[in-house]
């Protein structure tokens, strides 16, 4: 295969957040290359350099071989490579033909734009990819994932060697994230390659044929993805096969405009008899995280945690037990003392480690939820408690959640990830937009 980028030894130092350290990455023709990294792992310092929007302080970048110093130009597309972010490369005020049709008049100095032809062209074109979008469209009337597949059209027709997704923002629709990995798929097998970008292993890693982890501007580790469910790397070791506890729910067309109290209440309403049969658990009032003996937490708890407080005073934050009865009231030494001293011995961390800045991503999700496990809860609700880890990260936090349910706690799992809820759950629900729920055990 032909090589299509190349960066070795990359170095970007652009303040705190956005640096790349010693950075390699090769991609070649028709490969696709996953890359995910929380928050500050260099993400956004690597797109920025792939845009032109940024240069390298040492290192070199290299294009089918050739050095290449793409801010000069400030194209990516000079270069061959098309960058898709949430930011879109189409105008909105012009239809999808026209944001298509144009990039071939652009070619032509001298030419005439016959509209009917144009909208046929086009709308052939959007059905050969499975698009069933009407070609005089107005692109500010498309969904994301439609914008996102339109795009990557764009892409192709611009004649992108290489294709850069930005997909750190947020969840895709199972469903719609099927379809687009199913196009990248499909159009990688013409020799263009493709970079994902994610904080989160989302559904287009399945797809991958590398993936790469980001950590403070390196390039960590490295797999090739050789089997679904199974990655096989230097230095990292995931648990083949490991203790499933939890009750899974999963539902393809869960949109991320539906919170997760509308969504679980809608499952409910439609599933009444399934409900009181299976389930049999009372619904948290909307924006209510504690009602009684059930808690729920939220995907993004671990970035709620109040850093300029420290692990014992986090992790004490909910406790009622406390001298003068009041939220503020005091609560006593040998009680704060006693439930910190439980949580360092529950992460394996050291107890001179004083603020969660100071802890990882594992141990932060971990306090986050440790803080309500202490008020002794009969059921905790999970949303995608995997969210933003890699597979060895989600191992280390659901033997966690096997410490939970080995306390007598009933664990739900609320995921988009199908495949997620596969690995560590011993039984799905699956609904269609909250209906027809059923049961699986089976997971072939």
């Amino acid at each position: 295969m032909k090589e299509v980028l190349r960066i070795l030894h990359g170095k970007q130092l652009t303040g705190n957040s956005n640096i790349l350290r010693d950075y390699n990455l090769e991609v070649y023709e028709g490969e696709i290359v996953y890359i995910q990294g929380l928050s500050g792992s260099g993400l956004s310092a690597l797109l920025q350099v792939l845009a032109g929007k940024a240069r390298l302080d040492e290192g070199r970048l290299y294009i089918g071989e050739k050095p290449v110093e793409i801010h000069l130009t400030g194209s990516p597309l000079a270069h061959g490579i098309y960058i898709v972010t949430e930011e879109q490369d189409l105008v909105g005020n012009l239809t999808v033909a026209e944001n298509l049709e144009l990039l071939q008049c652009s070619k032509r100095l001298i030419g005439y734009y016959n509209r009917k032809t144009v909208m046929e062209k086009v709308g052939s074109y959007l059905r050969q990819e499975g698009m069933e979008i009407d070609p005089a469209t107005p692109v500010r009337e498309l969904s994301q994932e439609e914008c996102r597949k339109l795009s990557i059209i764009k892409g192709r027709m611009c004649g992108a060697r290489l294709i850069v997704l930005d997909c750190t923002r947020g969840y895709h629709e199972s469903r719609l994230a099927d379809e687009l990995t199913r196009m990248i798929r499909r159009i990688s097998e013409e020799g263009i390659a493709f970079i994902i970008l994610s904080e989160q292993l989302l559904h287009f890693a399945y797809e991958a044929d590398r993936i790469q982890l980001m950590h403070h501007g390196k390039d960590l580790m490295e797999w090739d993805y050789v089997e679904y469910g199974v990655l096989h790397g230097k230095d990292f070791a995931v648990e083949e096969t490991v203790d499933k506890i939890q009750e899974g729910f999963f539902d393809y067309d869960w949109e991320m405009s539906r919170s997760l109290w509308n969504h679980i209440r809608t499952v409910k309403d439609n599933n009444e008899d399934f409900w009181t049969q299976n389930i049999s658990l009372e619904l948290l009032p909307e924006g209510c995280y504690c009602k009684e003996k059930t808690v729920m937490i939220p995907k993004e708890s671990a970035v709620r945690l109040i850093d300029n407080m420290e692990i014992k005073q986090n992790a004490t934050l909910v406790v009622k037990n406390r001298i003068g009865r009041t939220p503020m009231g005091y609560i006593p030494d040998i009680l704060e003392n006693n439930i910190t001293e439980e949580f360092y011995q529950i992460t394996g961390i050291s107890s001179e480690i004083r603020y969660p800045c100071e802890l990882g991503y594992v141990e932060k999700k971990i306090l986050s939820v440790y803080r309500w496990e202490i008020a002794k809860p009969d059921t905790i609700i999970f949303e995608s408690p995997y969210w933003g880890m890699d597979l060895r990260e989600s191992d280390a936090f659901h033997r966690y959640l096997l410490h939970l349910a080995g306390k007598g706690i009933r664990i739900l799992i609320f995921s988009k990830s199908l495949s997620e809820l596969k690995r560590y759950c011993n039984k799905i629900v699956i609904t269609e937009n909250g209906c027809n729920a059923a049961i699986f055990t089976e997971f072939e």
